[in-house]
């Protein structure tokens, strides 16, 4: 006769109370918070985070398999401690999908030429403030209209000129006027309050192709600042851009550096703001350094390596009493190419 040497492990064992007391914190304790940032009114990013149920649930899962794992040394009521482990795994995962925001509420969404900020809750109907936005949206389309993006960026909520620099908004206005023509006059207005912020839409009537506008105000005292606009554009009116088209920018703009002129107006704004006092001078001198002896073009184009669907790279190989390199590098944006960066120089 042989003694009964199995060990007895009460159920359930250290680790599976371990697990019982992770698996409860979360529903008596919670630490959660949240963020979301919007794009005009539409949510487009949005964070929620319970550490407490992230802590619980991994403890709780960790728990659980240890719990499975100790089956293989425990001979005694493996039923019991079976349904303990499949718990605590099942209630851990819960715990864990829920502190990093799988069960909370956000939605994302995206919309085209934007300049936005954050959101707050909207109050009601009663509670609106007021203000006038008719005189800030009719004050916007004449400064559009007019070519005054530098006052609209001026007169913009603070967090608009924070977010963007005054050279991409004017960036913004060259490709539309290029691309649309002049802005001759806005339709029928809608007027709405959301996210704590009045909204403002109408049918913006250029000279080549009507596009919606949104407008959006937030409200600093008794004034409404211009916090965001977006032009949205139909499908019939957008188009791809030709190489061809491209080239004979580039074409063009080198011809006229080469007679002694700098087209700023085919110029990316932003690559205006950088050129510095001194370009014209830089230009003259590598001019004078090349030579006149046979400038007209074209005499050689290269496509160079940076070709894609919106970018173009072209290099000009020119002839004088030094040889002489132009290279240009032109981006497609709303029916119209800019040249985003340029060089001239003698070999």
């Amino acid at each position: 006769m042989s003694d009964d040497l199995t060990q007895t492990v009460r159920v359930p064992g250290p680790s599976e109370i371990v697990g019982f007391f992770a698996a409860g914190l979360p529903f008596l304790l919670s630490t959660a918070s949240s963020s979301s940032s919007t794009v005009n009114g539409e949510v487009v990013a949005f964070v929620y985070r319970d550490w407490t149920a992230v802590g619980g649930g991994v403890v709780a899962m960790v728990c659980g398999v240890i719990s499975l794992l100790l089956l293989r040394r425990r001979t005694t009521n493996k039923p019991a401690r079976i349904a303990i482990a499949v718990g605590l795994l099942v209630v851990g995962g819960f715990h864990l999908a829920r502190g990093f925001g799988v069960m909370a509420s956000g939605a994302a969404s995206s919309s085209s030429t934007t300049f936005t900020t954050t959101t707050t809750t909207a109050p009601t109907e009663h509670e609106l403030p007021a203000v006038d936005v008719d005189k800030p949206t009719q004050l916007f389309a004449e400064r559009w209209t007019a070519g005054k993006v530098d006052e609209i960026y001026r007169d913009a909520h603070p967090k608009l000129r924070s977010a963007f620099k005054l050279a991409d908004m004017q960036r913004l206005h060259v490709l539309f006027d290029k691309g649309f023509g002049t802005l001759t006059k806005l339709g029928t207005r809608t007027h709405k309050y959301e996210d704590a912020q009045f909204v403002v839409t109408a049918p913006a009537v250029f000279e080549q192709g009507e596009l919606a506008l949104r407008l959006s105000f937030a409200v600093v005292g008794d004034t409404a600042k211009l916090i965001g606009f977006k032009f949205d554009i139909p499908k019939p009116l957008q188009r791809d851009g030709k190489t061809d088209d491209a080239d004979q920018i580039a074409a063009t703009f080198v011809d006229a550096l080469l007679a002694g002129t700098l087209d700023r107006s085919v110029l990316d704004p932003r690559v205006v703001a950088n050129l510095g006092d001194d370009v014209e001078a830089k230009l003259e001198a590598t001019r004078k350094d090349m030579g006149k002896s046979k400038l007209k073009l074209p005499l050689k184009q290269n496509v160079m390596s940076c070709d894609s669907e919106d970018n173009r790279c072209l290099q000009y190989n020119l002839r004088g009493t030094k040889n002489a390199k132009v290279t240009v590098e032109l981006e497609y944006s709303i029916r119209s190419w800019l040249i985003v960066s340029f060089n001239f120089a003698t070999e």
